[in-house]
């Protein structure tokens, strides 16, 4: 959402749109980067594996459903091949 506000302000200040709209997408700019900054900061001090990326969950199947298996119906295409 910063990304797409800072060039929101640039091309409206290239543009010269009315000093109120500026300002507006100004301060919307600079609040939703404080946001960003503070909930980075947050997590940083309280959680920082919730930053990671390389998160990954994976769960095995319990053991009465390891023969399970799904079957994908035809489609009519495939029938004529």
């Amino acid at each position: 959402m910063t990304g797409v506000l800072a060039w929101a302000t640039v091309i409206a200040l290239i543009f010269h749109v009315p000093t109120v709209a500026g300002i507006f997408l100004c301060s919307l700019t600079g609040i939703s980067f404080l946001v960003y900054l503070v909930s980075y900061i947050f997590l940083m001090a309280t959680d920082r594996e919730a930053l990671r990326a390389e998160r990954y969950s994976v769960k095995s199947l319990p053991p009465s459903q390891h023969s399970l298996r799904m079957t994908v119906p035809r489609t009519e295409e495939a029938d004529q091949k």
